[in-house]
């Protein structure tokens, strides 16, 4: 009975064992993957901002250098693709189709990185990397919009609605949704690089951020998603509600597509007045900005022309 006893005294006193995962670093990802993804994403953070633009020679540079570097490593590593090297291809020669339509290298960077992050054996040091590098970014741009508040020469934004006007503070961004869309993210991430270490500190860091981007920023839908995300996280801590069954993980996967197939058919072939009303607005100003805004700009003459005159309802657009 005694020794019975102290065996379990022994147990108890055994620390847990943790997911090597989370012990994980950024120096485990190969060098060629973390030259790229960084080149590439400095060049599309910087695109972002209004505080910052680069000479057009160094921004076409380091999208050449990033994208290179990238596409050498999915070549190093395409056996771990297995049968799935076929499909990924195409998927590319598609996205490389859509950048030379558009000149908008975004959907080939995400498809490729998702590519090269199939051979990691652990994509914990690549949210690592990107929370990081998105850290310092925000920061450094945030003292330079500081900087420019103090001087006041700050670009300010404004919301009128229902014959009043809110400023809007961009905090650097070319538009405040972008500002809170980044914050959003970071939070979202931060609770994720923290999962099960998390406490009361980090929920109440994560609303003053919602706040911050509700009262300050004014971007209202990332505002109010980022004050949901303790409640969230805590749900899942508890329930495992997101990855309790192979069909919501399925559903999950699938809900940013459809969201965006949604919004390009209501901006266009299903827009209505009602609509437009329901969204602020937003939908009406897609299709009627989309030449200049869109993934495929409306060029008299060039191939994409062909888009927008079936996309529009074989109407001309201009």
């Amino acid at each position: 009975m005694i020794a019975a006893q102290h065996r379990i005294l022994e147990v108890r006193k055994t620390p847990r064992k943790t997911d090597d995962s989370y012990r994980s670093t950024i120096a485990e990802l190969p060098g060629l993957f973390t030259a790229g993804f960084t080149l590439s994403y400095l060049k599309g953070f910087l695109s972002t901002l209004a505080t910052v633009e680069l000479p057009p020679l160094l921004d076409n540079a380091l999208l050449l250098a990033g994208l290179s570097f990238l596409i050498l490593h999915l070549i190093a590593n395409a056996q771990m693709l297995g049968k799935k090297i076929i499909p990924c291809f195409a998927v590319l020669v598609l996205m490389a189709a859509c950048y030379v339509l558009s000149s908008d290298s975004s959907p080939f960077f995400a498809c490729l990185v998702f590519f090269c992050a199939i051979s990691l054996t652990n994509v914990r040091p690549l949210i690592k990397l990107w929370f990081w590098m998105t850290c310092l970014l925000v920061a450094f741009n945030s003292l330079v919009y500081g900087l420019q508040v103090v001087a006041g020469s700050a670009e300010v934004f404004y919301r009128f609605e229902g014959g009043l006007s809110t400023v809007r503070f961009g905090m650097g961004f070319v538009h405040p949704n972008m500002a809170g869309a980044f914050l959003f993210w970071l939070c979202g991430c931060g609770l994720y690089l923290r999962y099960g270490k998390q406490t009361i500190l980090d929920y109440v860091v994560v609303e003053a951020v919602a706040i911050f981007v509700i009262v300050v920023v004014d971007s209202r839908t990332s505002g109010y998603l980022t004050s949901a995300l303790p409640f969230v996280f805590c749900m899942q801590s508890r329930w495992h509600l997101f990855t309790g069954s192979r069909a919501i993980r399925f559903v999950l996967g699938l809900l940013p597509v459809a969201l965006f197939l949604v919004t390009f058919a209501l901006a266009g072939p299903l827009y209505n007045a009602d609509i437009g009303e329901s969204f602020t607005g937003r939908p009406w100003l897609w299709p009627r900005e989309s030449r200049t805004y869109f993934v495929w700009p409306r060029v008299p003459g060039r191939s994409s022309d062909w888009f927008w005159r079936l996309y529009m309802g074989c109407n001309n657009v201009g």
